[in-house]
């Protein structure tokens, strides 16, 4: 009996063994079979990513010869509910310099809680901006989509995605940083035109490279006017300066003066239109979005009351003005 007992645990145990080799087996190929399916997954994700991209990139192109294209482009490829919680993060982060992971958490949570009517106005206002991509002239060439980069996380908020692209138009280059979110436009970055050389780029960067006497020289023109109690003569003076400045400065970085006003003025409260035509003016720095902000500034000073007085305050950026805040006592 005891040599059956013996026996009997013998297969018993020998059993057990190959069930768990077995089972082990069958563990093996689901969490190898569940990983291939992932990176599979993950794969066919990042193609799905790139068709999509070059669709848009594609569509804009298109779009750059057609202002009615251009309005379709922006209903159909840019997302405006990103557009706007965009502008909102803006006002509580310094967009480039805080941590990119903290706007992109900022970003998502304005974004998951906006209703439709927090951004409907800003369609328009797009369509407007993306406007100024729109090359007019008569000439049947089309705008050629060259090359098309990889997706990059965005450094300066890290929801986003961003790829240089560059255009082709009249034998000239432009490489472009698209900024996108869930696969849609948020909003471009400028880069540089291919057709400079590298010398013609150093040339730039280094007129760009002010002495402290120049800066001196361009503050100047505003300086005079800060402080308290500022006359309304005095303010409207100030604001034509920076008009002035402004419209001289076109295409220099970092020479666009934002104006802002803190409070009331003249009992409106609500100045959107200047706020938004200073971003769009400082971060492309070009005629079209110049233009509209000096229009803003034009109202704006044609609401200073010369029975009041005013508080005037400048902010500075590499010891250059570039905003000035004016607030109605």
């Amino acid at each position: 009996m005891e040599g059956k007992n013996k026996n009997s645990i013998i297969i018993i145990l020998v059993l057990i063994l190959l069930i768990a080799i077995v089972a082990g087996g069958i563990v093996f190929y689901v969490i190898n079979n569940s990983n291939d399916k992932d990176s599979k997954s993950s794969s066919e994700s990042s193609e799905s990513n790139e068709d999509e991209i070059e669709k848009l990139v594609e569509s804009f192109a298109k779009a750059m010869k057609d202002e009615d294209k251009m309005d379709k482009f922006v209903d159909k490829y840019m997302d405006i509910k990103a557009v706007y919680a965009m502008y909102e993060v803006s006002e509580d982060y310094d967009i480039g310099s805080d941590d990119g992971d903290d706007v992109a958490k900022a970003f998502k949570k304005i974004y998951k809680n906006a209703d439709e009517e927090d951004y409907e106005d800003y369609i328009d206002e797009m369509k407007d901006m993306m406007s100024y991509f729109v090359i007019d002239d008569d000439e049947d060439e089309k705008v050629k989509v060259k090359k098309i980069g990889s997706l990059k996380e965005y450094e300066d908020n890290t929801a986003f995605q961003k790829a240089k692209v560059t255009f082709e138009y009249d034998e000239e280059q432009e490489a472009i940083d698209l900024i996108f979110y869930n696969n849609k436009l948020v909003t471009i970055d400028y880069g540089y035109y291919d057709k400079y050389d590298s010398n013609e780029i150093s040339t730039i960067s280094t007129e760009n490279e002010l002495t402290k006497q120049e800066k001196d020289a361009y503050n100047s023109s505003f300086e005079s006017y800060v402080g308290y109690s500022k006359s309304a003569s005095d303010v409207k003076a100030l604001i034509q300066s920076i008009i002035n400045s402004n419209d001289v400065n076109i295409d220099q970085d970092g020479k666009f003066v934002t104006l802002e006003i803190d409070g009331e003025l003249s009992g409106e409260k609500d100045f959107k239109d200047l706020e938004d035509a200073c971003w769009y003016a400082y971060y492309y720095n070009d005629t079209y979005n110049v233009s509209s902000a000096a229009n803003e500034m034009t109202s704006i000073k044609s609401k200073i009351d010369s029975s009041k007085k005013y508080d005037v305050d400048a902010e500075y950026e590499d010891g250059l003005i570039t905003k000035i805040t004016i607030t109605e006592k």
